[in-house]
């Protein structure tokens, strides 16, 4: 059958709609600066790219406070997608739970003790690179060979990366690197870009007590995070809501 030319404009009238729509939304992933550095709540709420291993990326609301005593977010809270980035714990155990975030940038000895990985298995500097180096090369390899971004690597392949930067010194829990591949090319880029990531990337702890110490439990892993959110829709995105659900609205108008 052919289609007139009126189904057809219809037909990307619709499309562009429901693009805008998936835009204004899409848009809420990054995490507010104003959510790191201080005890939050994180509640895991789906796994939509799982890698070899159970790693991949996760969806969550990061509540801007944790209530102790029930064992709930509070206040405002916001869509973030976070990262796997640790092979030695899971994410078992209470959900939502208290969570640190620390954002990139100049850490100082306190920063690092809040997001170390819990009990043994913490991260510490390992030969001539920081543990904030190997956090930041991690976001190197997610800002510029984000999973299904066709960078010629598989999931499976930046998955095994990540977990090989912040796997614990000697543990051989996530393999060895291989030669020329992206362990390498991270840390070689790191090397001489020291402030790559400030301010741009956060690592989210595992769970914490209420000033923010790390408990030793392996139930839940450290994570990466971006930051550059709105916990409210920015201007420009209630605009691509407007106009995606106008022109749903005209469509639906001219089929009537």
């Amino acid at each position: 059958m052919k289609l007139e030319p009126i189904h057809i404009m219809k037909k990307t009238l619709t499309l562009i709609a429901l693009g805008l729509l998936v835009a204004a939304f899409a848009s809420a992933t990054p995490l507010p600066l104003s959510y790191t550095n201080h005890v939050v709540g994180v509640e895991i709420t789906g796994h939509p790219l799982v890698t070899t291993g159970g790693g991949g990326m996760f969806t969550s609301k990061i509540y801007s406070g944790y209530n102790f005593g029930t064992g709930a977010g509070t206040g405002a809270f916001t869509l973030a997608d976070l990262f796997c980035i640790d092979i030695d714990n899971g994410l078992s155990g209470p959900n939502p739970y208290a969570g640190y975030i620390v954002a990139l940038g100049n850490w100082t000895a306190g920063d690092l003790s809040h997001v170390q990985k819990s009990g043994s298995t913490f991260v510490n500097n390992n030969g001539t690179y920081s543990a904030q180096q190997r956090y930041q090369a991690a976001a190197y390899i997610l800002e510029n060979y984000m999973y299904g971004s066709g960078s010629g690597y598989t999931n499976d392949q930046i998955q095994a990366a990540l977990w090989q930067l912040l796997d614990v010194p000697g543990s051989g829990s996530a393999g060895s690197p291989v030669a020329g591949g992206l362990y390498y090319i991270a840390l070689n880029y790191i090397s001489s870009h020291a402030s790559y990531g400030y301010g741009q990337w956060a690592v989210v702890s595992g769970i914490v007590d209420i000033n923010g110490s790390l408990e030793c439990l392996p139930d839940k892993q450290t994570m990466l995070v971006r930051l550059g959110g709105s916990p409210v829709p920015e201007p420009g995105t209630y605009a691509m809501m407007g106009a995606g659900l106008l022109g749903l609205a005209f469509i639906r108008r001219r089929k009537a």
